[in-house]
């Protein structure tokens, strides 16, 4: 299977602006502020909720999709050096990686339980609450025009590991020669049923997530988006471009067991599993493997599957990172956005260490690379571990740029 270029990205975050400034934002140790997701505790309780959940959430952002998602994607073709008519006149693929536009349920709760016709000037939001709104065909239409793409954007969810399903997923076409560009958009938007489903689960922090400690058992939900941008090395070559990493090799599978129980039973055999195809796959053996994102996201369940599979398969020690307790869970975008920080790492010849809330627990017994300066970095392969609540998942190998042959 062919190498595929990770060639170009961004994000933008409700206190981060874009890439740079993550990195900067990691590099010089600060975690992003939290706040309570109800302003009123009485809302807890009507709600009936385990507890008044700690989010990252936009303050006063319109929810317009479209405009956020195509400045994201301007700013990813120009890191790229992709003009707008090489983009249009290659084969390109769109994915829009998560949930579609939807209504937030909070926005109508005052209707729905009194909804007297001269109510309706207590929740003005209803009448915006039909098909022009919230239509999911509207946002792949508007892209598919915008940048006169063979067929609409392909919408796909695989909850957590949604963006990184779109990227297995695009390595493949790539590989097989069916596109030569792939653009995975994502995004996260803090919605009243989402907190609610999560509360449910048990999966929500009060103040702060920390993965790999016993002090935290939960994660912190972030709205976000992110972008990413996929390339075969033909279109690469052709403008002379020189990507900052590529994605050697990546392994999918769906455990019948997790989806079943919603994710929240991930075993280390299953994950074990992947990981072994994967190295087998790419002809590498556990020492080869410089460094590990996992997918630790502050639930103690899945972190333990992950920390067991890991020492079950490389025998040394090896650096761990997860940067979801520092900056936020942005759910359905969280794979490519570790992804952006890998292939930073990559070009940069560093790894950054995450910034912690709680100690990690030392039963854990691995090397969570955390609270030091950044630590220089040999272009050894970068393994990537996602889980989602569906059952999936993902592992994947990222090499340097002069390490692809």
């Amino acid at each position: 299977m062919k190498n595929v270029a990770i060639s170009g990205w961004e994000l933008n975050l409700p206190s981060i602006v874009n890439f740079e400034q993550l990195s900067e934002q990691l590099l010089l140790k600060r975690t992003i502020k939290t706040e309570k997701y109800f302003s009123d505790d009485y809302f807890v309780e009507y709600f009936k909720f385990n507890h008044n959940p700690a989010v990252i959430p936009y303050q006063n952002i319109p929810n317009n999709h479209f405009e956020i998602l195509t400045r994201l994607i301007h700013n990813s073709l120009k890191r790229a050096n992709i003009t707008l008519e090489k983009l249009r006149a290659s084969r390109t693929i769109m994915y829009l990686a998560g949930h579609g536009p939807r209504a937030d349920f909070m926005d109508y709760q005052g209707f729905y339980d009194k909804n007297d016709a001269e109510d309706v000037q207590y929740s003005p939001q209803i009448k915006s609450l039909h098909a022009a709104s919230f239509a999911q065909d509207e946002l792949a239409n508007k892209l598919w025009a915008e940048y006169q793409l063979d067929f609409p954007p392909i919408p796909i969810y695989c909850a957590s590991n949604s963006a990184l399903m779109a990227v297995h997923i695009g390595h493949n076409e790539i590989s097989q020669d069916m596109a030569d560009i792939v653009i995975v958009l994502s995004w996260n938007s803090l919605l009243l049923q989402d907190i609610a489903f999560m509360d449910s689960q048990g999966m929500l922090v009060e103040a702060h997530a920390q993965p790999l400690s016993k002090y935290s058992d939960g994660v912190t939900l972030s709205d976000g988006y992110a972008v990413m941008i996929l390339e075969s090395q033909q279109q690469i070559n052709s403008r002379q471009y020189l990507a900052p990493a590529y994605i050697y090799h990546s392994v999918f599978m769906q455990s019948n067991a997790e989806r079943t129980m919603g994710g929240t039973l991930f075993n280390f055999y299953t994950i074990s599993k992947v990981i072994s195809q994967l190295l087998d796959l790419s002809h590498y053996l556990p020492s080869d493997i410089g460094a590990i994102f996992i997918h630790g996201n502050g639930s103690i369940i899945s972190d333990k599957a992950e920390t067991v599979a890991i020492t079950n398969i490389f025998k040394q020690p090896i650096p761990i990172i997860s940067y979801k307790g520092q900056i936020g869970y942005i759910s359905n975008c969280s794979g490519i956005i570790d992804l952006m920080i890998i292939a930073d790492s990559l070009k940069n010849n560093r790894l950054i260490p995450s910034t912690t809330h709680y100690p990690i627990d030392d039963g854990m017994e691995v090397n969570f690379l955390t609270n030091q300066e950044g630590v220089n970095y040999s272009a050894k392969p970068i393994l990537k571990i996602g889980l989602g609540m569906d059952g999936s998942i993902i592992a994947m190998l990222l090499i340097a740029n002069g390490e692809q042959g």
